[in-house]
């Protein structure tokens, strides 16, 4: 059986490096943070198209889809046949399968 110490220290039967006591000093805190967020705004502005915009996936689970079609019916909208059978055919995909979502899946 595992000491306690080791379940905090593994994750996925990984070794984790022990946290040290002290943090680190907060110069070095706060330069290691301005690099991170340097490097991560220039990654964001490499992808930035040449008109200025973004073009990401929209990733999301089946919630949004299946609240829209609720919302119209509940609004006595006019029923969008072709729409709701294309919305269905996604719903029927990904049913039950939210951790698509989750990192690494």
């Amino acid at each position: 059986m595992r000491s306690d110490v080791d379940r905090r220290s593994t994750c996925r039967n990984i070794a984790l490096p022990m946290l040290s006591r002290q943090p680190p000093p907060l110069q070095s805190t706060s330069v290691a943070l301005e690099t991170s967020i340097s490097a991560a705004t220039e990654a964001l502005l490499d992808y930035r198209q040449s008109d200025g915009h973004w073009v990401f996936e929209l990733e999301a689970d089946s919630t949004i889809p299946s609240e829209y079609v609720l919302l119209r019916h509940y609004l006595g909208e006019p029923v969008d046949a072709a729409l709701e059978a294309k919305i269905a055919n996604y719903l029927r995909r990904t049913q039950g399968a939210p951790w698509r979502l989750a990192a690494g899946a």
